[in-house]
C-alpha cells in the first residue's frame, strides 16, 4: 500500500471513533506513523485529505454496486442486494456513517458539501433507477414514484447508521428487515383505478451525444439521471459519449446491463471516457494515426459507400471541420463530439 492510500486509510479510521472537526494533520500523521510535513508531500492541506477520503467512500461504494449490476437479476433483487452491501460495508467501515452524516447537513460553507451531497445523490439515484426498473418489470405498482421511494429508502438506511452512530453499536442483520417494511410500504402505495401513463414526449435522436458530468457534480449532484435522459436522444446506431472525473464503476455496469457496448478509457487530468454504443450502432474506424489530409479522405470514401439508413463512426485526430460542409453537400448527417485530448468521434449517416 503507497502512502497516500495508507494516508487515506487513516483518515477513515481515525472518522470511526473522531468527530470530523477534531481530525486534523497531526492526528492523521500519528495514526499513519509519519510526521506531519511527511502529510504534506501527498495533500496540500487537511480538506484535501478529507475530499480524497470522501473520493475513496464513493468509489470503494461503487465497487459494492457493480458486481450487484453485472449480474443483471431482477431489479427488486438487485435492490434487497444492493441495501444490504451498502449496510455491510458501512458496518466494516464505520467511518464512512460519521463522515456522511455528521458533515452533510453543515452549511454552505462547508468545503466537502458538494462531494459528500455527490455521494449521496449517487445512493439516490441508482435506487431510483432499480425501483423504475421493478415499476417497469411489474414487480412494484405501477403508480408508485421511483424519486419519493428511493429517497424513502435512502432515509431508512441513514437513520439505520445513524441510530448506529449515536447508540454505538455495530450494525447486525437489520438490513433485511429494513428492506421488507420498505417493500410492504411501496407495494401498499398504489392507489386503485389509477393507471400510468406516462406523458409522451418527442425526442430528437442524434448519432454522437456527449455529456460533460464535471459540473453536475460540483453541484454535489449526481449525474446517473442526466445520463439516462441523456442516452434518450441517441439513435439507435448512435453513441453517448460521457466525460468524468474518475471511472464510474456502476455505470459502466448499468449501461452493460442494458444492451450497450461499452468502452472505457483514462485520459490526462484524471478525466475518464466513457462511450456507450446503441444497439445497432456499428465499430468505430480509428484514424488518429493518420496525417492530414488522409483522415478526411478514409472518412470521404466509407461515407460514398453508405446507402440510406446506413451511418458509420470514426475517430479523428480533432474535430474535421472543413470536413462538415462536404458531408452535407453530399447528402450526409454528421454529429461529433470533441474528447478530453482533442480528438473527435464522428457519426456519418444517410438519411432515410
Amino acid at each position: 500500500m503507497n502512502r497516500r492510500e495508507q494516508i487515506i486509510q487513516a483518515t477513515l479510521a481515525l472518522l470511526a471513533t473522531t468527530p470530523l472537526h477534531e481530525v486534523s494533520t497531526r492526528r492523521i500523521a500519528a495514526e499513519v506513523g509519519v510526521s506531519q510535513p511527511a502529510l504534506f508531500r501527498h495533500f496540500r492541506s487537511r480538506d484535501a485529505i478529507v475530499l480524497a477520503t470522501i473520493d475513496r467512500v464513493r468509489e470503494e461504494l461503487g465497487v459494492v454496486a457493480a458486481p450487484i449490476l453485472e449480474a443483471d437479476a431482477p431489479p427488486l433483487q438487485a435492490l434487497e442486494e444492493l441495501v444490504a452491501g451498502v449496510l455491510a460495508w458501512a458496518a466494516a467501515n464505520p467511518g464512512m456513517p460519521r463522515l456522511l452524516l455528521q458533515d452533510i447537513g453543515s452549511g454552505d460553507e462547508s468545503p466537502f458539501r458538494a462531494a459528500l451531497s455527490q455521494v449521496v445523490s449517487m445512493q439516490e439515484t441508482l435506487l431510483a433507477t432499480l425501483i423504475r426498473g421493478a415499476r417497469e418489470q411489474g414487480e412494484l405498482p405501477g403508480m408508485l414514484d421511483p424519486d419519493g421511494s428511493a429517497r424513502l429508502l435512502l432515509a431508512m438506511i441513514q437513520g439505520m447508521l445513524l441510530r448506529a452512530q449515536l447508540t454505538r453499536s455495530a450494525l447486525g442483520g437489520e438490513g433485511q428487515g429494513l428492506y421488507a417494511v420498505w417493500l410492504a410500504a411501496a407495494h401498499a402505495g398504489q392507489p386503485e383505478g389509477v393507471a400510468d401513463v406516462a406523458p409522451s414526449v418527442e425526442v430528437p435522436l442524434r448519432g454522437v451525444v456527449s455529456i460533460d458530468v464535471r459540473p453536475v457534480l460540483a453541484g454535489g449532484v449526481d449525474p446517473l439521471e442526466a445520463i439516462l435522459q441523456a442516452l434518450e436522444g441517441v439513435a439507435a446506431d448512435g453513441v453517448l459519449q460521457i466525460t468524468a472525473p474518475f471511472r464510474p464503476n456502476p455505470l459502466v455496469a448499468l449501461l452493460g446491463t442494458r444492451g450497450f457496448r461499452v468502452d472505457v478509457r483514462p485520459h490526462a487530468d484524471g478525466l475518464w471516457v466513457v462511450e456507450a454504443a446503441n444497439a445497432h450502432a456499428g465499430p468505430v474506424l480509428d484514424l488518429r494515426d493518420l496525417e492530414a489530409p488522409e483522415p478526411m479522405e478514409a472518412i470521404l470514401r466509407a461515407s460514398a459507400a453508405l446507402e440510406r439508413g446506413q451511418a458509420a463512426l470514426f475517430r479523428t485526430p480533432r474535430i474535421p471541420r472543413l470536413l462538415l460542409p462536404m458531408l452535407e453537400e453530399r447528402g450526409l448527417e454528421c454529429s461529433f463530439a470533441a474528447e478530453p485530448d482533442g480528438a473527435a468521434l464522428l457519426h456519418v449517416g444517410r438519411s432515410r
